[in-house]
């Protein structure tokens, strides 16, 4: 699996190449950076009016239509509010496009925590225990 490094100042996620060669990835890592970084479509009533209602292409013909990935945040974050409901929000967004890593039997437990860091930045700690050597992967964001 291919690495991705998340930069926070872009909030954007980018290949790792080490010297010439593309870089090999923490496979749950890089899972969960998928996850959360990919803009899951949403309803007219989730986003301020005149905001698109987001999506990837992978969305576009899903064999399940209840099956649908990414996360909710950049809705959370069109919205820029920076309070206590917010923060529940983001830990329920985050927990929803992970939770498939717990339904696939990939990780035991995944816990999530938002908080308010700064007026207007949520900051948010995913933690996630890998099911096959029980380590620990620890993945921190803001919005």
């Amino acid at each position: 699996m291919l690495s991705l490094r998340f930069d926070p100042a872009t909030r954007e996620c980018d290949l790792v190449f080490d010297g010439t060669q593309l870089e090999e990835a923490d496979p749950l890592l890089t899972a969960i950076l998928a996850s959360i970084h990919t803009d899951h479509r949403v309803t007219e009533g989730e986003v301020p009016e005149g905001v698109g209602l987001g999506g990837w292409w992978g969305e576009a013909f899903p064999e399940d239509p209840a099956d649908l990935e990414g996360s909710r945040l950049w809705a959370v974050r069109a919205r820029g509010r920076a309070d206590s409901a917010t923060c529940r929000e983001i830990e329920g967004a985050v927990r929803e496009c992970l939770a498939w890593l717990l339904e696939d039997e990939v990780c035991t437990s995944i816990t999530v925590a938002a908080a308010v860091i700064r007026s207007e930045t949520i900051g948010y700690t995913v933690r996630a225990i890998a099911a096959d050597d029980q380590r620990e992967v620890v993945f921190t964001g803001e919005l």
